[in-house]
Formats: structure tokens, sequence, C-alpha cells
């Protein structure tokens, strides 16, 4: 495969560093649960935590 110099950087790097956040609301917008992690943590993970961290 070949890479041209116009394409840039590969926008699905999974070797960048970054954060996450997951918040969850009730049907009113509230929150109830705020995470922030890694952006290489996988969404389940965050969610069973979030599940037991509810304000």
């Amino acid at each position: 495969m070949k890479k041209s110099g116009l394409t840039g950087a590969n926008p699905t790097d999974r070797g960048k560093k970054g954060t996450k956040k997951s918040i969850l609301t009730d049907g009113k917008g509230i929150p109830l649960s705020v995470i922030v992690d890694g952006a290489n943590r996988h969404d389940k993970k965050l969610v069973i935590y979030r599940e037991t961290r509810v304000f």
C-alpha cells in the first residue's frame, strides 16, 4: 500500500494518547455519573465501572 504525502497521518492510530469522557444522564439531562479515562480503554469496561459509581 502506497502512502501519499497529501493524506497525512492515519486518524485511527490507536497508539496515540488521549482522553475519553463518559457521561451518564437521566431523561432530563441531569448527570448521574462522569468517568474520565484514557482513550485506549475499551467502552465496555467504562460502562461496567460507571454502573457501580452512580451518584
